[in-house]
């Protein structure tokens, strides 16, 4: 409690977050009842944040309190505050792609006269947005080309996923199965983990996803080519969302 609230560094990123009306913080209070006081925490626009902010405050506050004991490394309040107020945007961002559903994906068949040339490659943007809470991963592909635009995209949920690498991980999978079904003879995949495209490349895979690894390997023969690139996330948000 005193990290995240009463502490002079805490009492400073908290002044920084724009929020409609300030939450008054006892001395005696729990962090359970500070989770239901964060339903009043809204954010002024033009934050465009509408989901709670406490959960992102305070990761924030803990990633600072760590780098200064371990690291030696002080951060501005202000610059802590900024941290916060992206990560909290961007996972609103994420959520409010319907995931509630896989989206129906219309099939687009190339004939093979209209197979890309080297610099037409077709490319595929793959996402995964992950919900601790209850293991939940929304994953998101869009196919696009120089010749024909965004041509296929879709959207699904997945039930049961351990973290947001595996959803990551999962997310190319099924991009993968996609390009397979299009009948795609050559696809460049882009993805903005950079964990997930070092993971493909490297012998010694993570044990963490390496049944999902091996099922990318093993789906990889069926193309005539295929490549695996590391994108910036704002990219990748723009072009899939």
């Amino acid at each position: 409690m005193h990290v995240f609230f009463q502490y002079p560094f805490a009492k400073e990123v908290w002044r920084f977050i724009p929020l409609k009306s300030p939450i008054r913080i006892e001395e005696e209070a729990d962090f359970k009842t500070l989770m239901v006081k964060a339903r009043e925490m809204i954010c002024l626009p033009p934050t465009g944040i509408r989901a709670p902010v406490l959960p992102w405050i305070c990761w924030y506050l803990w990633l600072a309190r760590n780098r200064l004991i371990f690291e030696d490394k002080s951060a501005q309040p202000s610059e802590v505050a900024t941290k916060c107020l992206s990560a909290a945007l961007e996972w609103n961002q994420a959520q409010t792609s319907d995931f509630s559903k896989e989206s129906k994906v219309v099939p687009v068949r190339l004939p093979l006269r209209q197979a890309p040339r080297q610099n037409h490659t077709i490319c595929c943007f793959v996402d995964a947005a992950w919900e601790a809470s209850s293991k939940r991963a929304g994953t998101a592909w869009r196919f696009t080309n120089e010749q024909l635009g965004s041509f296929s995209s879709g959207t699904c949920i997945i039930d049961n996923v351990s973290s947001p690498l595996m959803a990551e991980s999962l997310a190319l999978c099924k991009g993968i199965t996609e390009a397979m079904k299009l009948e795609l003879p050559s696809v460049a995949f882009l993805s903005d983990c950079a964990t997930l495209i070092r993971a493909i490349s490297i012998p010694n895979q993570l044990k963490e996803i390496y049944g999902v690894l091996q099922d990318i390997k093993s789906l990889s023969s069926s193309f005539d080519s295929i490549t695996f690139n590391h994108i910036s996330r704002s990219r990748t948000a723009m072009l899939i969302f």
